[in-house]
């Protein structure tokens, strides 16, 4: 009977994982040997079998998942929410598996779906590629299309959704030897930076560009469990989630259309609605979130392309 390995720690691939454990039960034909997720990850994985062996590993540290690999002898591994380097002593041995959100091969590299949602490329796809040296550069297993419109968790539910489907094929292929993959065309191959936490800070100038459809998709693709949508006013970033259209501010409530030289204690403030002007009205934020702006920071703009 052929083993499996899976390593994951992104919600979406931990329910991949749960179907991978009910298309063993069902076909029995292979089995999930190791699951490897990072130390303090407290999912339930109270579903997997007792022939399943769960590893917290420090991912940063390859020797960790070299160990448990060979000692299991296991030959295929999803590694398909695993952001960290696979040792490359992993990738000649055995056949590692990466789940990318994009057109390959095109938006290789970090941050895919943010980077596709700021260049207004929302026609992507979910590629499942077997892993080489270069970063996202190895052959193709199958691409399914995926839109990137709605909210991040709405992108993360078809993502699973689509790897579910492309998993059951690929496990059917691996049991009857008939895995093949077909190269990349690497002289179509865009490769783009991870972002980072200052990637998701805005200024009011980018602002002022934006129309509501523009600011409400950039704040949904910077939700949970990304560094969330920030602007800088003139003495703290304000975090938010999630904002609602208004053609013109309320009258009879208690509000204030944020600016750059806004300059208020929002905490003394509880019941105080927050409103952002836009192109074509206004946007109020839910629940917005403060922290205090440090006097030498200097923010850079970050927007999306308009």
């Amino acid at each position: 009977m052929k083993k499996v390995t899976f390593l994951y720690y992104r919600s979406w691939a931990y329910d991949i994982l749960k179907y991978l454990s009910k298309l063993e039960s069902e076909r029995k034909d292979f089995f999930i040997s190791d699951v490897l997720l990072p130390h303090g990850l407290e999912d339930d994985l109270s579903f997997l079998s007792a022939n399943t062996s769960i590893h917290y590993v420090d991912p940063k540290n390859p020797d960790d998942l070299i160990k448990v690999v060979q000692e299991s002898e296991t030959k295929l591994l999803f590694c398909y929410s695993w952001s960290w380097f696979i040792p490359e002593k992993l990738i000649d041995q055995c056949i590692c598996l990466c789940l990318h959100p994009s057109k390959l091969p095109k938006y290789r590299g970090g941050s895919p779906i943010q980077n596709q949602v700021f260049d207004s490329q929302f026609d992507s796809a979910v590629s499942v590629i077997k892993m080489s040296a270069k970063i996202d550069a190895g052959p193709i297993y199958k691409q399914l299309p995926m839109t990137l419109h709605g909210t991040i968790e709405n992108i993360f539910s078809s993502m699973s959704a689509l790897g579910k489907v492309i998993t059951k094929d690929l496990i059917s292929d691996y049991i009857g030897n008939n895995l093949n993959f077909y190269e990349q065309n690497h002289n179509e191959a865009t490769i783009l930076k991870r972002r980072k936490p200052e990637n998701s800070e805005f200024i009011f100038d980018e602002l002022e560009k934006m129309s509501f459809i523009d600011l409400e998709i950039s704040v949904n693709v910077l939700n949970d469990p990304y560094p969330n949508f920030t602007l800088i006013t003139a003495n703290q970033k304000v975090r938010f989630k999630q904002v609602h259209y208004f053609s013109e501010i309320p009258q009879d409530r208690e509000c204030i259309v944020l600016d750059k030289n806004t300059n208020i204690d929002f905490k003394k403030n509880p019941y105080l609605e927050i409103f952002l002007k836009v192109k074509d009205g206004f946007a109020l934020i839910s629940q917005p979130e403060y922290d205090p702006l440090l006097k030498e920071m200097v923010p850079k703009k970050t927007g999306r392309k308009l």
